[in-house]
């Protein structure tokens, strides 16, 4: 299992405590709550990085230890898939991707996460973005109308 040693290590230098553990309920893939991480062995491989950095967003995005009002919930996993996206595939990683032609299942090999993970990606990037230019490192990116970057130097 490829895990991403920029989320372990986020994880480490903030306390945060990754246990792997088996869970029969397949539909429970991680669980945060104070300052531990829990990750269920059950879920693909592909997902691990997804996993981790959903748990790891709701370390950083959550006020306190929640577990939840049902009206906050939405909220709450917004925050988390929001940092999950740009913690797991940050900005100047699909600039490079795009710049050095790599094909999708390359990317998803390279950061182990799934098809649907890297579209939520995409959405959201877009969703914040909308047809601003983005200036990130040494690139300039537009999500709309269609994903470009261009190289500054």
């Amino acid at each position: 299992m490829k895990k991403s040693d920029r989320l372990l290590d986020i994880a480490k230098s903030n306390d945060i405590e990754i246990v792997e553990k088996y869970m029969e309920n397949s539909k429970i893939e991680g669980l945060y709550s104070d300052n531990t991480v829990l990750i269920n062995t059950i879920i693909q491989e592909e997902k691990y990085n997804e996993v981790l950095g959903h748990e790891l967003g709701h370390h950083f995005t959550l006020d306190g230890n929640n577990l939840l009002e049902h009206q906050c919930k939405d909220l709450q996993e917004f925050f988390a898939d929001a940092w999950s996206y740009r913690e797991v595939v940050p900005l100047h990683k699909l600039a490079q991707y795009k710049l050095w032609e790599y094909e999708e299942w390359e990317v998803l090999e390279c950061e182990n996460i799934t098809h649907d993970f890297l579209s939520k990606t995409f959405e959201y990037y877009k969703n914040r973005f909308g047809y601003d230019k983005v200036k990130v490192e040494n690139y300039i990116i537009t999500f709309c109308p269609e994903f470009n970057v261009e190289c500054i130097y």
